[in-house]
């Protein structure tokens, strides 16, 4: 994988992101959907709102692709969404450090969408790619300064939460192209008017398409619901 850092391409390994588990299939096309056979897993109710259900099938919604500026700041949002704006034992965002750092990168942002990008970006170039034994919180993850998606995906969420954006993780498979297969990843739901994927891992905000959420956690615990599902898991690419 790879992404434009200062005009120059910055090149980093997958096996730093990815656990060693693979759905092979080949690159998904502009004109597929991206489907699960609804019979052979239990998908977590967590995620069912980002499907729809045709037959056997479990048909992936389209995630937009831009940020449209609507003029939602940080914090203007419905009672509904307050909770994802909330610390977690995670997600320490009453602590200093990271209140501090999260205001100052919320600095003169303009609207949601500029925020998410700005601090996308930010935990991106700050935390050096590694893969972790265990789930670290977003202040360990801080302090540590490097991790794998999962500590990324934590410290996105708990930034944004501290800035006034609802703010959830993902966990799920993203496609690997160099591999040509599916893998384990994190990443986060962030709400700037809609419900936007942000990939703190590869720097990119939006990310749409290639990404398949299986579980949208708050607690750190999904991980281990995760594992079950995986072994049962069946995707398909449909044509439209």
């Amino acid at each position: 994988m790879a992404r434009k850092k200062n005009g120059s391409e910055v090149k980093y390994g997958n096996a730093d992101l990815f656990e060693a588990l693979s759905i092979k299939k080949e690159k998904i096309r502009f004109n597929e959907k991206i489907a699960l056979h609804a019979d052979s897993m239990p998908l977590d109710t967590s995620a069912m709102s980002l499907y729809t259900r045709d037959g056997k099938y479990l048909i992936l919604k389209e995630t937009p692709g831009t940020c449209v500026n609507r003029e939602v700041k940080p914090g203007q949002f419905p009672d509904s969404l307050k909770r994802f704006t909330m610390p977690t034992p995670t997600m320490q965002i009453a602590n200093k450090s990271i209140k501090s750092l999260s205001s100052s990168l919320k600095g003169k942002s303009k609207n949601s969408c500029e925020l998410v990008k700005t601090i996308n970006d930010y935990v991106f170039r700050k935390l050096t790619k590694k893969n972790t034994a265990t789930f670290s919180s977003a202040l360990e993850t801080l302090n540590a300064g490097f991790g794998d998606c999962g500590e990324h995906a934590v410290l996105l969420a708990a930034l944004l939460r501290a800035a006034g954006v609802p703010a959830r993780v993902v966990l799920g498979l993203v496609y690997v192209e160099s591999r040509k297969g599916y893998y384990y990843h994190a990443w986060v739901m962030a709400h700037t008017g809609e419900w936007l994927f942000a990939d703190p891992a590869f720097g990119v905000f939006p990310a749409a398409r290639e990404r398949i959420p299986l579980i949208i956690d708050d607690t750190g615990e999904g991980a281990v619901q995760l594992t079950r599902i995986l072994g049962r898991l069946k995707v398909e690419h449909l044509s439209r």
